[in-house]
C-alpha cells in the first residue's frame, strides 16, 4: 500500500493489504464509519464498484445487459427496503438519455 493519509472505506482488499504490512515499519489508524455519513460513503463505494463491474460486460448486447443488471439491483433495493414506488427508478430498455424539454416553438407562435 502507498503511504499517506487515506479516507477510504475498508473493504476485504484493504484489510488483506493492511494485514500484509510489516507491523515494525508501518502503522495505520482506523475509525468507525460515521452514521451520518454512512449513506454517502457507502453509495459512493457502491457506485464505483457497480461502474467497474458493468464495464466488464462486452458483446453485441452490452447496453441491454447493463440495463438489465441495473434494473435487478433496483429491484433488490426495492424488496430489501420495502419501498413502494421505487420501481419508478427502473431504466427503460431502450437506454435513452433525456437531453431537454422545450415548449413547441410553433405553438408559441400560434402557427
Amino acid at each position: 500500500m502507498n503511504q499517506g493519509i487515506y479516507e477510504e472505506l475498508v473493504t476485504q482488499l484493504v484489510t488483506s493489504k493492511l494485514q500484509e504490512l510489516d507491523k515494525d515499519q508501518f502503522a495505520f489508524k482506523l475509525s468507525k464509519l460515521d452514521k451520518e455519513e454512512a449513506a454517502m460513503v457507502l453509495s459512493k463505494h457502491l457506485s464505483l464498484a457497480f461502474q467497474n463491474a458493468i464495464s466488464w460486460i462486452s458483446g453485441e448486447n452490452r447496453l441491454e445487459k447493463q440495463i438489465e443488471i441495473a434494473n435487478k439491483m433496483i429491484r433488490v433495493l426495492k424488496e430489501e427496503l420495502q419501498i413502494k414506488d421505487f420501481e419508478e427508478n427502473l431504466v427503460e430498455i431502450g437506454g435513452n438519455l433525456l437531453k431537454a424539454v422545450f415548449q413547441n416553438f410553433y405553438l408559441l407562435c400560434g402557427s
